[in-house]
Protein backbone atom coordinates (compact mmCIF):
# COMPACT_ATOMS: atom_id res chain seq x y z
CA UNK A 1 0.00 0.00 0.00
CA UNK A 2 1.52 3.23 -0.90
CA UNK A 3 1.94 6.16 1.64
CA UNK A 4 -0.71 8.22 0.08
CA UNK A 5 -3.66 5.58 0.12
CA UNK A 6 -3.71 6.08 4.30
CA UNK A 7 -5.70 8.60 5.87
CA UNK A 8 -4.47 11.16 8.54
CA UNK A 9 -6.40 11.80 11.27
CA UNK A 10 -7.98 14.96 8.98
CA UNK A 11 -9.26 12.44 6.39
CA UNK A 12 -10.79 10.24 9.16
CA UNK A 13 -12.71 13.28 10.63
CA UNK A 14 -13.89 14.41 6.97
CA UNK A 15 -15.10 11.28 7.06
CA UNK A 16 -17.05 11.59 10.36
CA UNK A 17 -18.35 15.15 9.34
CA UNK A 18 -16.52 15.86 12.64
CA UNK A 19 -16.51 19.94 12.79
CA UNK A 20 -13.96 20.69 15.22
CA UNK A 21 -11.50 17.69 14.94
CA UNK A 22 -11.57 18.92 10.98
CA UNK A 23 -10.70 22.55 12.40
CA UNK A 24 -8.33 21.04 15.07
CA UNK A 25 -6.59 18.35 12.50
CA UNK A 26 -6.37 21.59 10.14
CA UNK A 27 -4.53 23.87 12.61
CA UNK A 28 -2.31 21.34 14.10
CA UNK A 29 -1.02 20.64 9.90
CA UNK A 30 -0.33 24.61 9.85
CA UNK A 31 1.31 24.78 12.88
CA UNK A 32 3.62 22.68 11.28
CA UNK A 33 3.84 23.90 7.88
CA UNK A 34 2.60 21.48 6.26
CA UNK A 35 -0.30 21.24 4.05
CA UNK A 36 -3.79 20.35 4.65
CA UNK A 37 -4.09 18.73 0.95
CA UNK A 38 -2.58 16.12 1.93
CA UNK A 39 -3.90 13.16 -0.52
CA UNK A 40 -5.16 9.59 0.51
CA UNK A 41 -6.32 7.40 -1.72
CA UNK A 42 -5.94 9.59 -4.15
CA UNK A 43 -7.92 12.39 -3.25
CA UNK A 44 -7.69 15.12 -1.00
CA UNK A 45 -10.03 15.86 2.25
CA UNK A 46 -12.23 18.31 -0.03
CA UNK A 47 -12.48 15.82 -2.44
CA UNK A 48 -13.73 13.24 0.30
CA UNK A 49 -16.35 15.45 2.02
CA UNK A 50 -17.84 16.24 -1.47
CA UNK A 51 -17.87 12.45 -2.33
CA UNK A 52 -19.36 11.41 0.52
CA UNK A 53 -22.22 14.23 0.50
CA UNK A 54 -22.91 13.85 -2.95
Amino acid sequence: MAKTDLNIPLHIAVLHSDRDLVRRQCLALRARHESVDKPAGGMVSLKVQYIKNG
